[in-house]
């Protein structure tokens, strides 16, 4: 007969099932640890330095074919600046062709969202390109009629 309660080995407590996750690879069914204590050791695990470093180290590898020392290299590269705006950025991103996979180079997080939120077409980008031009020509022709009316 099952018993409906269980010892978390780490808190020492004995709880009801209910507080342990459910899991078919274990032979009881459920995780060794119970929900709160394998909350605050996922959120130890995830939240340290060393997981963020491996994380990064995993995604520029599986991602973008890339190690760390590539990602610096390009940093290098571009002297710290975003491929777009050529501002200088804390935090630069991985661009890549969505299609192929391949990197086009780094980016600071405005300019990748512009790109990804334009889809990647340059039509909608040119548009968007148009669109600014039409309105700054007319701001110009504006401020220059102000500007004699002020006269």
């Amino acid at each position: 007969m099952e018993s409906d309660s269980r010892l978390c080995p780490r808190c020492g407590e004995v709880k009801p099932l209910t507080e342990f996750t459910r899991d078919r690879s274990k032979k009881s069914g459920y995780h060794g640890l119970c929900k709160r204590c394998n909350y605050l050791r996922l959120k130890d695990k995830l939240g340290s330095e060393r997981y963020r470093r491996y994380r990064k180290e995993w995604e520029l590898q599986h991602r973008y074919g890339m190690n760390s020392a590539g990602y610096a290299q390009r940093i290098a590269d571009q002297d710290g600046r975003c491929r777009i705006c050529r501002l200088q950025s804390e935090r630069l991103v991985v661009d890549h062709n969505h299609k192929t996979g391949q990197v086009r180079g780094l980016l600071c997080v405005s300019c990748n969202g512009l790109l990804g939120l334009a889809n990647d077409s340059e039509q909608v980008l040119m548009a968007a390109i148009e669109y600014l031009r039409e309105f700054r020509d007319k701001d110009t022709v504006q401020q220059a009629v102000e500007s004699e009316e002020a006269s």
